[in-house]
């Protein structure tokens, strides 16, 4: 995990980077500071994830995880990454964060055990996520003009309480709650 463009970009420019997935983000910390410390995707033993929205209760779920993980952030992303990483799968992690989490909390998450990427639209339905194939290749964003943007025209928006998991050039869909029907005020 990198923060910021500017050291992704140098990072990239200084070795012989090849990979076959990858989650990235480019959204601002809502929870905490927007500082490099607090870059996503972060990190939790052999999860790395990227999340966009916010927990309501991250005080409280940071709190009961301290126990058990040093928390090297202040943004509740964090919280996310120790929930997915205490379970056996990302089917399991994302009961336990629709469980547990309270809020909105959209995300991707990588494994580095399994290889598998999980793309996750919480109950609540208030962050759109789409999923798309272009080529053999899997891709997701929270938006579908990103998609566009990048010519994946096979893409879908996934219902809230949706996980999909991509592993092999395949997509696994996995209805894990039902949506809520509550409403965001801005």
């Amino acid at each position: 995990t990198y923060g910021g463009v500017d050291a992704l970009r140098k990072r990239v420019s200084e070795t012989d980077l090849v990979a076959d997935r990858c989650i990235c983000n480019t959204r601002f910390s809502t929870t905490g500071e927007s500082t490099l410390d607090n870059a996503q995707p972060v990190r939790a033993g052999h999860v790395s994830v990227s999340h966009n929205g916010n927990l309501l209760n991250f005080e409280y779920l940071r709190d009961k995880y301290s126990g058990t993980h040093m928390f090297t952030t202040g943004i509740d992303s964090e919280v996310l990454a120790v929930q997915l990483a205490k379970c056996d799968n990302f089917e399991e992690g994302a009961r336990l964060c629709e469980r547990e989490s309270v809020g909105a909390f959209n995300f991707t998450a990588i494994s580095d055990h399994t290889g598998e990427i999980a793309v996750y639209s919480d109950s609540t339905g208030f962050h759109p996520m789409h999923i798309g194939k272009k080529d053999n290749t899997l891709y997701a964003a929270s938006e579908d003009f990103t998609l566009n943007s990048l010519q994946v025209y096979d893409n879908e928006e996934i219902s809230p309480g949706t996980l999909a998991i991509f592993s092999d050039k395949c997509v696994k869909k996995i209805k894990i709650a039902e949506a809520k029907e509550e409403f965001c005020f801005f």
